[in-house]
This record gives C-alpha cells, structure tokens and sequence, in this order.
C-alpha cells in the first residue's frame, strides 16, 4: 500500500502514514519495537534488536510470561487519537496451551511521570487446534486512545504484558518475538480436516508492530 502524506497545522511538516481512516479523520504510522534486551524503542525503522526473542517456561496456570515498556518520544508536537493496535507473534514449544497480551497505554510527561490513558486485554489464543512439537501464532491488541495532545519531548509508552499457561503437556515453553527486523522463522500449524488433519504450514513473520493513529485534516 503507498504511504499518503499530509500536512497539519502545528506540527512544522509533512507526515507520512502507513495508511487512513477517512472516516475517522486518522492517519496510522507502523513502528516497530527494538529492543538491546535492557532498553525498549519504538522506532520508525525496522531495525534488527539484539534480543530476538525471550523463552519461557510455562505452567498450568495463566502466568505473566513477559511485561515490557515500550516508549516512542516525540521531538514535534501530535495529536492521538483512535484504536492504537499491537501486533506480536508468539510460539511454543513442546505442547499445547493459550497465549494472550494485555497493554496499559501512557503518556510520559517531561518530568517522566505518567498518565494513563487505556488499558486493554487480548482475547485467548488456543494452541490446542495445532499439531507438531512448535507453533505460532500472531497475537493483535486493539486499544481505544482518547483524543490526547503530546507536547515536544513528551512519550507515549506501550506496557505490553504477555500471559502463557500450557495444557496438558509439561515442559512448554512460550517464545515471544520482539524483534524489528523480524528476522525470526516462525512456522504455525493448522489441522486441515480437508486432508485427515494434515499439517497445514503458514509463515508468520517476527516483527513486533505498534500502528499509532493520528488526527489528520484529510
């Protein structure tokens, strides 16, 4: 899809989105999360992060697999607003389970406090319709962002919370993509009842996405 670009009032240049939402009066830029397995980015380049991945063993229980900030600074003044989505692959290892991802949105102010602005909980993914020792999935959130102003070296941060039980095999392990480049080789499998429950095998890309809309004039 090609990128659109707009000018708008206040911001001192032309801005170019991923995509729009006329209807909505929305433009969205995709970035991409970076991370040196210390500090976590959100950037406008997918570069490659020195963590790939994390793996973690599961239990029988829902258990927080992994909880990360992810900041974007802004260096010119934005307005955000509307439905901000978080795309991330996920995978395990060893047998069955359910992965999800909740996300807690702030704004992070000069002084680094921070408001809350919305929180949202994923719904379940369920491993068990997969075969094979290893299968992914890519998780989407989708959180609603009121209409919020950042001034000139104000952030907005993405808590992302990754949850993981396993079923009814032992020694599962969740492998929780967050890379920028996406360099990953993640394989998910779906039973085709069309050919007695073949393996059907899908390529998912490893690249941990952030789209954030914006209040454009269109």
């Amino acid at each position: 899809m090609q990128k659109k670009t707009f000018i708008r009032g206040g911001e001192g240049g032309i801005k170019s989105y991923s995509w729009t939402d006329a209807a909505q009066g929305l433009g969205y830029i995709t970035y991409y999360g970076v991370t040196d397995g210390t500090t976590n980015i959100i950037s406008t380049e997918d570069l490659p992060s020195l963590l790939l991945m994390e793996k973690v063993a599961m239990s029988s229980a829902w258990t927080i697999t992994d909880n990360n900030n992810w900041d974007l600074l802004y260096n010119l003044p934005q307005i955000v607003s509307g439905n901000l989505y978080v795309s991330q692959t996920v995978e395990h290892q060893g047998g069955n389970g359910e992965e999800r991802i909740d996300a807690n949105v702030y704004k992070v102010l000069s002084d680094n406090s921070t408001v809350l602005l919305a929180s949202a909980s994923g719904v379940a993914f369920n491993f068990d319709q997969n075969s094979g020792s290893s299968a992914s999935t890519k998780l989407l959130l989708s959180v609603p962002i009121p209409t919020t102003a950042f001034a000139i070296g104000e952030k907005i941060r993405v808590n992302l919370i990754n949850y993981s039980h396993e079923g009814n095999d032992s020694e599962t392990y969740a492998l929780i993509w967050k890379d920028g480049a996406g360099r990953g080789n993640s394989t998910y499998k779906q039973k085709d009842p069309a050919r007695a429950n073949a393996n059907l095998d899908f390529y998912n890309d490893t690249y941990l996405k952030f789209m954030v809309p914006y209040k454009v004039d269109l």
